[in-house]
């Protein structure tokens, strides 16, 4: 399960979504798909839905979209964005 650091912030704006690293102070934009899964990971919930959604929507399978999801979440763990911990 992840979480979100500590140290980000985020806004949501009109038409996009950033996220504040303040240890960093790094920008970083987000997708609407990214949205959806910070907006999922913010409220502690399963990321499969969105999965599923995705798969069935794009035409891909749900192993290209979870493998494509995964590495995301493991890109914000690199960068301090995410955390790795337990569900509480």
């Amino acid at each position: 399960m992840y979480k979100i650091s500590g140290n980000v912030m985020l806004a949501d704006l009109e038409n996009e979504m950033m996220l504040l690293d303040m240890s960093t102070g790094i920008y970083y934009g987000l997708n609407e798909t990214a949205c959806e899964i910070w907006r999922l990971l913010a409220d502690n919930e399963s990321i499969e839905p969105l999965i599923q959604r995705i798969a069935e929507t794009s035409g891909q399978t749900i192993q290209v979209i979870t493998e494509d999801v995964n590495s995301y979440l493991n890109e914000l763990v690199e960068i301090g964005i995410l955390e790795v911990g337990n569900k509480s």
